[in-house]
């Protein structure tokens, strides 16, 4: 199960549900408010909290300090989406936050998420500098690079244990 802030205003349900999919999570997510997303893991209610805030949001310490240390005793991990612990000493709000945040019951499958969400970046990346390449020769690249960025996609699906046919099958399964 996938826990996730109900917030719309500050977290991206889209991408959140997108890579719970590609990872094989079918279940709607179990949407909560402050500090319960992270006993849902502490108690076995939920496996993963994912919280990828829009790009103009910045995360607030007191919102998460707590909550990590509770899924940290309960023998979880909590990083940013780079895999890094959380700085909680550089003020009031969570500086340097790589992406977002990734809670998990447990280091394998937190591993697994970090991975994912590498992979589903990157693809994004280069799908972003596809649509908008406006020159002919800027396609041609673009190109190129969609084409390498979907082998590596592949390759990080294998890698990481994730589906590689779950992240793409509603791209081109007929409608």
């Amino acid at each position: 199960m996938v826990c996730e802030p109900v917030e719309r205003a500050n977290s991206n349900h889209l991408f959140t549900a997108g890579l719970a999919d590609s990872m094989g999570v079918r279940k709607k997510p179990m949407r909560v408010y402050s500090v319960v997303k992270y006993a849902a893991i502490a108690c076995g209610d939920a496996e993963v909290f994912m919280k990828f805030a829009q790009s103009r949001y910045k995360e607030k310490i007191w919102a998460h300090a707590a909550g990590v240390v509770i899924v940290e005793e309960a023998g979880g991990v909590v990083t940013d989406a780079g895999g890094r612990n959380l700085d909680f000493s550089k003020g009031v709000y969570l500086e340097g936050l790589d992406r977002g945040i990734i809670a998990c019951s447990g280091q394998v499958l937190h591993d697994k998420f970090i991975g994912a969400v590498n992979c589903m970046f990157a693809t994004m990346h280069h799908m972003y500098v596809c649509y908008n390449a406006s020159r002919e020769e800027e396609s041609k690249v673009c190109l190129l690079q969609c084409i390498t960025c979907t082998f590596a996609t592949i390759h990080c699906s294998y890698a990481t244990g994730w589906g590689f046919s779950s992240l793409f099958r509603d791209w081109f399964s007929p409608s």
